[in-house]
């Protein structure tokens, strides 16, 4: 092309150019750079501007700079696109370079400068350039206000507006739309009421101010009130009930819309797949007239963040007409959520550019999925140092509970943002007994914002200081409807019910999560009725609304009243509305699990929380197999709460290989995993293996915490490590700066008195910063028992008494010290006094699960259909092990009847039916001959029956597993794991 045609053609390659740089697209203005080239020697000024401006908008900065270059003759507009390049990429210091060597600078350049600062968050920088403008118009005001409303300066703010030498429409919009982006709706609210005319944006502006509120009534009268509207007016109200999952009202408006922008139909698209129907989503999508990046983006997402839905996923990215960074980051966070992180490092691999979001998104995969060594790696190769992806590592090593390696990577940091410090915060309270750490981290922090505080008063709070987490909320500064919603919740830890009321009252401008706050303070406190009143109250009612009434309803046992407002009353569901009713049925304590699976596959869509809830309904009802499948089939492998609950599930009811099985299965293992498996250790009997998995987590660096604690100083006092014991007690603060809990010191006066140590473990109980109640005694008086000290022992059950008068338990232990002494006369005072205060014995219930059902065994009943079988089998057992030398314990049996008939009574105890019962049907199972009998029981094991069942696990050589309401007895060989003291 010559250069007379290159003129003749320049207008079209203008309008091409601008094409390329509005649609981003890079390779065909790439093309169109070289042909240019190749027509003429000499780049014409005009054409070189608009390259500049293709190459800026397209984010290549370094081509925009050797476009510039190479123009013989730059002039201001050169400059100015050039400048604005680098300002709108975030380049803000290579801007600035080039803004102090123009050659001249118009108003428009000064005004730009400040606007880069502003965005930049440099806001001392911005007004130092704006004082120094030569000239100044109404923009270069508009700018500076914009800029300090939308960072919440809001006096600030107000003193620039008030010496405005002029004000337009474009002023009041600029002020309302900062304090709207700032979260500041109520100051946006009242300077829109002071508007002299309402424009078209500011009245949009306010719309959006207003559904920040949750004010959606008043939302639709400024609606109704605009003298004017446009397509993003319609759009931006339709936003405002779609968002809110408000999809009947939103659909009303979208078919009211004079005409539909692509914006429109996005937001019908997304409401809809986050609320869970991605039918509809998807018919929305599908009938749209014309799709762009941000449209097909959007429906991606739907379907990457969509559970189980990661398939389809993966076709729609395939029918993409083009991809986009979002595009590729988008997949790799939906493989990261499945748990498939080779899928994900494969996609990132594959981008053709990277941006800092892919370079956060794989980071944060490799992070969630237990990857943190790949995560590390990723971290360092990063081209660019950059605040968030650290941010985002110190979040990584804090939920998996590695709090050392988080403060490791916080230390290592150049530079900190208030997000690094507040992560720090969250991570010490979601460490559990780490609050000293929490208080130091803000205490150094060099600025807090609500955020900071808002995290402190929640550790305080997640950490059960309820009061601190008052005295928190009393300091701050600020508040939101965080700060109100965490204070209600502190409140309502401590019964405070009337107090959270006042500090409602008190709001202004209640949101709807302030009344939803309310809500859970009564519910939480048994209030329903009251909470109930709450939601009659609430000026609207959201999904959110609905869902708390649900919840409200479940949680007061009225889970059909819940049921009912779910299917037949509530306007809108979504996903959550369904597993807050499927959970509730879940946790029941008859929970029923056809119940739970009709429920479940009853609910229009499932999410991970609701496969969660079907998996733990199996664990429940100990159909552990199909637990097991559906967790390896539905659930994504990061998915740690369903992993932790099978572990526990199994431990529960005993099955320690299959416990073992689940750890050692599990992706990657957190805080919680550990110390279920170190807690089903020690209550299995299996104190060695507990401990070796103590010291086997330490050298993984998971930080322990005081749960932890507690299952190891229990595992030392079953194994009677007195020495280990002590050292580990005092390690809890010395050593991992936890506090000691009341627990922690109950470990110690157990570990002591089993050791014989009956002295210093009553010096304790007196001594400990914590009030002693009848648990302490409780365990003082079991060691008097096995140690025969029946002064001591009077001491501790008088001290039981008076702390837990309705506690049979200590009533027996004092009868069986007296017992054994052989003081009869004492044996028969403490049934006269158990009969003179009114003390019952609670009858025993043990069941066991066969073919299904569960079979309940009441202390004497023979009720059961199968009596008569039981009693000969139990008859067929006694003769068995009489042979063998078992001569029947009557201590602990009360009644005042004669020995024959405390034999007898002996013999129908709840635990003794169930085992014989057990054994009948576990002998004619062919396929499982070794197949253990486990037994649940709601009492503590007798030392009869507790005889009984080790003789009989060695004459039917069978296990026998018993829970009791103390710990697990496994009884193998003759033996029990938990060496004759429980």
């Amino acid at each position: 092309m010559s250069k007379r045609r290159l003129l003749a053609w320049e207008d079209e390659i203008a309008y091409r150019l601008r094409q390329c740089g509005d649609a981003k697209d890079l390779s065909w203005g790439k093309l169109i750079h070289a042909s240019i080239l190749d027509s003429t020697e000499l780049l014409p000024t005009y054409l070189g501007n608009l390259l500049i401006q293709m190459y800026g908008k397209c984010g290549c900065l370094d081509q925009a700079h050797a476009v510039f270059c190479s123009l013989e003759m730059p002039n201001l507009f050169s400059w100015n696109i050039l400048f604005q390049a680098y300002a709108a990429n975030g380049h803000t210091r290579r801007a600035r370079d080039l803004f102090q060597n123009m050659p001249q600078r118009s108003v428009v350049t000064w005004n730009a400068m400040v606007n880069a600062l502003a965005q930049d968050a440099q806001l001392d920088q911005a007004c130092a350039v704006f004082n120094v403008m030569p000239a100044r118009d109404v923009v270069s005001w508009n700018g500076l206000v914009a800029a300090y409303a939308a960072k919440g300066h809001f006096f600030l703010c107000q003193d620039l507006f008030d010496l405005m030498p002029q004000r337009d429409e474009v002023t009041w919009t600029a002020l309302v739309s900062g304090l709207s982006e700032s979260q500041r709706p109520l100051e946006a609210a009242n300077v829109f009421a002071l508007m002299p005319h309402w424009n078209v944006a500011a009245a949009t502006t306010m719309i959006a101010a207003n559904a920040q509120m949750e004010n959606l009534d008043e939302a639709a009268k400024t609606f109704g009130r605009m003298p004017q509207r446009n397509v993003i007016s319609w759009t931006t109200f339709l936003d405002t009930y779609a968002c809110k999952g408000l999809l009947a009202f939103a659909t009303q408006i979208f078919d009211r819309m004079p005409k539909w922008s692509l914006v429109s139909w996005t937001v019908m698209v997304q409401g809809f797949a986050q609320g869970g129907n991605l039918h509809e989503a998807k018919l929305y999508f599908n009938n749209m007239p014309e799709r762009n990046d941000v449209t097909w983006n959007v429906m991606l997402s739907c379907y990457a963040q969509s559970f189980h839905n990661h398939d389809q996923a993966l076709e729609i990215f395939q029918r993409m007409p083009r991809h986009d960074v979002v595009s590729w980051t988008v997949m790799i966070q939906a493989f990261g959520q499945q748990g498939d992180v080779g899928e994900a490092r494969s996609f990132f691999d594959k981008m053709p550019s990277v941006s800092l979001v892919s370079w956060t998104t794989i980071i944060v995969t490799y992070a969630q999925n237990g990857y943190l060594d790949e995560a590390k790696s990723v971290l360092e190769k990063m081209p660019l140092w950059d605040l968030v992806p650290w941010n985002a590592m110190v979040t990584g090593y804090a939920d998996a509970g590695h709090c050392c390696a988080a403060k490791d990577c916080f230390d290592t940091m150049h530079h900190r943002g208030v997000v690094t410090w507040n992560s720090m915060i969250q991570a010490y309270a979601q460490a559990r007994d780490r609050i000293n750490d929490a208080e130091a981290v803000f205490e150094r922090m060099p600025q807090t914002d609500i955020v900071s505080w808002n995290c402190l008063m929640g550790a305080y709070s997640q950490n059960g200081n309820f009061s601190q987490a008052k005295w928190t909320y009393n300091r701050m500064p600020d508040r939101d409807a965080v700060s109100h919603a965490g204070i209600m919740a502190s409140l309502s830890g401590i019964g405070q019910v009337e107090e959270a009321r006042v500090v409602f009252s008190r709001m202004v401008g209640k949101e709807v999560a302030s009344w939803l706050a309310l809500m859970q303070v009564f519910a939480a406190n048994g209030r329903h009725q009251e909470a109930k009143e709450v939601f009659g109250r609430m000026p609207r009612h959201t999904v959110s609304c609905w869902n708390a009434i649900v919840s409200v309803l479940a949680s007061s046992g009225d889970l059909e009243e819940a049921s009912n407002t779910l299917k037949a009353k509530m306007p809108e569901q979504n996903t959550l509305s369904w597993n807050i009713l499927l959970n509730a049925h879940v946790h029941q304590e008859s929970s029923e699990l056809d119940t739970v699976k009709t429920l479940f596959f009853e609910a229009p869509a499932k999410n991970s929380s609701s496969w969660n809830a079907l998996v733990e309904a199996h664990v429940h009802n100990d159909e552990f197999q199909q637990a097991k499948a559906i967790l390896l089939a539905k659930i994504p492998q990061w998915n740690m709460y369903v992993w932790n609950v099978l572990l526990t599930g199994f431990s529960h009811s005993g099955f320690m290989d299959e416990a073992e099985w689940s750890f050692e299965t599990m992706p990657y293992r957190d805080v919680i995993s550990w110390t279920a498996i170190i807690t089903a250790c020690s209550q299995n009997g299996l104190a060695r293996r507990a401990l070796d998995l103590f010291q086997a987590m330490k050298i993984e660096g998971i930080d322990p915490d005081g749960v932890t604690f507690v299952s190891v100083l229990s595992a030392c006092s079953h194994e009677g490590l007195m020495k280990q014991s002590r050292s580990y007690f005092l390690s809890i603060a010395g050593d991992h700066g936890l506090d000691h809990r009341k627990e922690h010191y109950c470990c110690m006066v157990d570990s002591l008195g089993r050791s014989g140590r009956l002295d210093l473990a009553e010096e304790l109980i007196t001594t400990m910063p914590f009030r002693p109640d009848g648990v302490e005694w409780g365990m003082l008086l079991a060691a008097c028992k096995l140690h025969r000290d029946g002064d001591r022992g009077a001491r501790a059950a008088e001290r039981v008494f008076d702390l837990d008068p309705g506690n049979v338990a200590p009533y027996v232990l004092l009868a069986n010290i007296y017992a054994v002494l052989g003081k009869h006369d004492q044996v028969a005072a403490v049934r006269r006094m158990m009969i003179a205060r009114g003390v019952k014995k609670q009858p025993g219930v043990s069941v066991i699960r066969h073919d299904g059902s569960l079979h309940r065994f009441v202390a004497g009943d023979l009720s059961h259909p199968r009596s008569p079988e039981i009693i000969a089998e139990l008859d067929r057992l006694s003769a068995g092990i009489k042979e063998a030398g078992y001569v029947p314990d009557t201590i602990e049996v009360l009644h005042h009847v004669a020995e024959e008939s405390k034999d007898e009574l002996l013999c129908h105890h709840s635990e003794r039916l169930a085992i014989a019962f057990g054994l009948m049907v576990i002998q004619d199972d062919r396929a499982n001959p070794r197949k253990p009998v486990r037994v649940l029981k709601n009492l503590r094991v007798c030392s009869d029956c507790h005889s009984f069942t080790k003789l009989v696990s060695k004459l039917v050589v069978r296990k026998i597993i018993v829970r009791d309401a103390s710990r697990f007895h496994h009884f193998e060989h003759g033996k029990c794991s938990c060496g004759d003291y429980w």
